[in-house]
């Protein structure tokens, strides 16, 4: 049976901005869309896009903890904070959860690429030198 478009744009999006697997009380996945970028505003205030957020300050422990949090959303949204640190308190480490926070941040936060330079061919500099008629 085909696939419908649905199903090929949620698979696309899959590729797009995967979540990261963590092991909390079970396997879990940060996940840092709309939702998380929103509620990671809405708690501290900052922007969550780019590298706005890790601009103005060091990231503090209340940073950490929202980032977590925010990235758990999607797979429960009546998830609490004080959950979040119940959860890293017993079943993880935080330097466990902070390569998987750093992993999952930089997948749905890729830095744009740089313009490559293009070798030039012979002849290339004079048309780029010529305006155009």
């Amino acid at each position: 049976m085909p696939k419908s478009k649905a199903q090929d744009i949620r698979a696309n999006a899959k590729k797009l901005n995967p979540a990261i697997a963590i092991m909390l009380d079970r396997e879990r996945h940060l996940k840092f869309g709309l939702r998380a970028l929103r509620a990671i505003e809405e708690k501290t205030g900052r922007s969550a896009l780019g590298d706005e957020f890790w601009k103005d300050k060091e990231p503090s422990t209340e940073d950490f903890i929202t980032l977590i949090w925010a990235g758990l959303l999607h797979e429960d949204k009546e998830l609490t904070i004080d959950q979040v640190i119940d959860l890293v308190d017993e079943y993880s480490s935080i330097p466990e959860l902070l390569a998987a926070l750093t992993k999952a941040y930089k997948v749905a936060m890729p830095e744009p690429e740089k313009p490559r330079k293009r070798a030039k061919k012979a002849g290339e500099a004079a048309e780029e030198a010529a305006p155009l008629a």
